[in-house]
């Protein structure tokens, strides 16, 4: 007998639910810096990036919790992490248990997507505090009998989880594949290093203000959006979103060049054509390729950083000109550009392959579970 094909959501019914109909809330705890103490244990704050986690610290509280859906009512409301682990909760954000059922990976993944998408009813002026949590409207899949459907929950998450691991293997394989056999190579502080230019004349690199330089009022919005519109933000490889091609017509930047954003001096390879926002610079070179750019860039941000701020010393042109960079050299004293590629790929291969050994390793678990 074959297995029957899972409903899709549409197919589902759905009916709507209170927070409190589905949930206990747990409060958090506040602990301030002056009281943190190191340690390895998660400390999730009220953010919008890293899972909620702000800090590692050795304190243990009465938030104290794992396997728990933690949302945060303030600072950046209405955003929700699953913890599976570990840790303790600042009183920003609220700890959700489910009251019907167990606290399974699934069930909660499913219930974070569907609190998430109330978020633009909160913001910091109006919090998305407990009164209101336990008010909240949600629309969930039910059974025959009207009860909300966490087995369908749980198994529509394990079917999507299985298909994105599938497709994270062939992904990681194929790299390994592309980066070719481990070469054994010496460590960093077993290789000389020199001081050089990085710009000018006797430099390696050149620099040049990105051909675009799009405000964002400025950009055309269109139903194709495809090309990378690099910002001065620090996350996200600097792409605050994807805009329509139709912005070429202000200009664009080829691929396989660094990005750097003034103020913030962020820096990032970029792999495609792209558009960019104000005060962007351009690093391009005839040596620069994927690798020996991911082998520079950190040089490049830790002298940013050293030298310039977001005040009136900011990363200009003219200043990023005199920049001057450490790097490892070889027999004839000159940038060993062959060994930071070759170092590069090996930290690639390095990941990949522990990637493999996870996946792997999960598979076996669940074939003898």
């Amino acid at each position: 007998m074959g297995v029957a094909k899972m409903q899709m959501l549409s197919e589902m019914e759905w009916r709507e639910r209170t927070l409190e109909e589905v949930f206990i809330i747990g409060a958090g705890e506040r602990l301030t810096n002056a009281d943190k103490i190191n340690g390895i244990r998660p400390f999730v704050g009220a953010t919008d990036n890293s899972n909620g986690i702000t800090g590692f610290v050795g304190n243990i509280n009465k938030s104290l919790d794992s396997n728990v859906l933690g949302v945060n009512y303030n600072g950046a409301p209405c955003i929700a992490f699953y913890h599976p682990y570990e840790c303790i909760f600042t009183d920003d954000v609220k700890r959700l248990h489910l009251i019907d059922c167990d606290d399974e990976e699934g069930k909660l993944l499913f219930f974070k997507v569907i609190i998430m998408q109330q978020r633009s009813k909160y913001s910091y002026g109006y919090k998305f505090k407990e009164k209101r949590m336990l008010r909240q409207k949600l629309m969930l899949p039910v059974t025959d009998d009207g009860e909300p459907d966490y087995d369908y929950m749980s198994d529509y998450v394990r079917k999507h989880k299985e298909a994105m691991l599938a497709k994270y293997r062939d992904y990681a394989e194929k790299q390994i594949a592309e980066l070719g056999d481990y070469a054994p190579i010496p460590a960093l502080d077993e290789k000389e290093w020199d001081t050089f230019s990085a710009f000018g004349e006797d430099g390696f690199f050149e620099i040049a203000t990105t051909s675009s330089s799009i405000d964002g009022i400025r950009i055309i919005d269109g139903d194709n959006k495809n090309v990378p519109y690099v910002t001065r933000t620090d996350t996200n490889n600097g792409i605050a979103r994807f805009v329509s091609d139709k912005n070429y017509n202000f200009g664009y930047d080829t691929a396989g060049c660094i990005t750097v954003g003034l103020d913030t001096q962020s820096a990032f390879w970029q792999s495609s054509d792209f558009v960019t926002g104000q005060n962007i610079q351009i690093i391009t070179s005839d040596i620069l390729n994927p690798y020996l750019a991911q082998f520079v860039i950190p040089l490049f941000r830790s002298q940013m950083k050293a030298k310039f701020n977001w005040g009136g010393n900011g990363a200009t042109l003219g200043r990023m000109k005199r920049l001057e960079l450490m790097l490892p050299t070889n027999d004839s004293g000159k940038p060993d550009f062959e060994y930071m590629e070759q170092y590069t790929k090996n930290m690639m291969l390095r990941k990949y392959k522990r990637y493999l050994e996870y996946l792997n390793k999960k598979a076996r678990n669940k074939k003898y579970n």
